[in-house]
């Protein structure tokens, strides 16, 4: 169950990596229309890999021993979450660019 775990996590966050890649290359500078299909797909997709790896998470956190790695790791999830909040709202607002880079970031630090 725990090696499960672990490759159902790589695995969503593989998946929400290139999600995350869609979101930015979907996403025109000022002056260039949006593919809003393409966003929008992008944006369902890294929604959903974020709930399943949420879920993942759960399951490999509670057979883990409490210690400095099961902290390490719950840290790195929340600083992937909110790079992930930022990467949604920068695209929301046109501005993906250093947000995709951070959510690329903290996905290679799991």
């Amino acid at each position: 169950m725990f090696d499960t775990s672990k490759h159902n996590i790589r695995s969503n966050l593989v998946a929400s990596s290139t999600a995350a890649c869609g979101i930015y290359i979907n996403t025109p500078s000022a002056n260039a229309d949006p593919n809003y299909l393409a966003i929008g797909t992008n944006v369902s997709q890294m929604t959903s890999n974020m709930m399943e790896f949420s879920k993942n998470l759960r399951m490999l956190t509670t057979l883990m021993p409490d210690g400095p790695d099961k902290d390490s790791l719950l840290n790195a999830a929340n600083n992937l979450a909110t790079a992930c909040q930022d990467l949604l709202n920068a695209a929301k607002d046109g501005r993906t660019n250093r947000s995709a880079q951070q959510v690329h970031k903290i996905m290679f630090e799991l």
